[in-house]
């Protein structure tokens, strides 16, 4: 699998996560990719579409998206500010088992908590431009009650991981050849599988 796809996260904090605000002004596109560590996108102003997994999330501001380890995701985006916060798995291990199977909940604007997390969220931006000597306490105050939501809350019933892995291969191969018109037939080919079969997996 090409490497350029996985995106290697590196915190910035002493927390262990990567933590920053980003202010684009124009509209863009970045292509499928996927990394180890669990995301949290918050949108302040502006717009995000996100396909995560097969599935199209439209976060305008004050919502979010919770990207699990392994998530195959690709973003379009028109101009918009937002926080990103990036999680590695071993910052999770201490509290919760086997972080990396977890996959989230999106979309649950409704839910109280939903609202508790844009607020926590807010809290880290706060705490991340502070310089005083509380500031790191906040953070990771904060982040542990985000964590603690996203495990229990948010965490949505197990599905078929595997599967999902199987595609990762796929949509990075199909990403790699943008210009290429691909059927089913040869990716079916290519990848050792039934075309028929192949054609399921998609629409799932």
């Amino acid at each position: 699998m090409p490497t350029k796809h996985h995106e290697h996260v590196v915190p910035n904090l002493r927390t262990g996560v990567r933590f920053y605000f980003s202010s684009v002004s124009t509209s863009g596109y970045v292509p499928f990719h996927w990394h180890s560590s669990l995301e949290l996108v918050c949108v302040l102003k502006g717009a995000l579409r996100f396909n995560l997994d097969g599935q199209i999330y439209h976060l305008k501001e004050n919502q979010f998206v919770l990207v699990p380890s392994g998530g195959i995701h690709d973003v379009t985006n028109q101009p918009n500010q937002a926080f990103v916060l990036q999680i590695p798995l071993q910052v999770v291990s201490p509290y919760f088992d086997h972080p990396e199977r977890v996959q989230f909940l999106n979309g649950q604007t409704e839910l109280p908590e939903y609202q508790t997390i844009i607020r926590l969220v807010t809290m880290l931006g706060q705490a991340s431009e502070n310089h005083l000597e509380s500031s790191s306490f906040d953070f990771g105050i904060a982040l542990l009650q985000i964590l603690r939501l996203m495990f229990t809350t948010f965490k949505a019933p197990l599905t078929n991981r595997h599967a999902n892995e199987q595609m990762k291969e796929i949509l990075i191969y199909v990403n790699d050849h943008p210009h290429e018109a691909i059927s089913v037939n040869q990716l079916a080919t290519h990848f050792g599988y039934n075309p028929s079969y192949l054609s399921r997996m998609f629409k799932e």
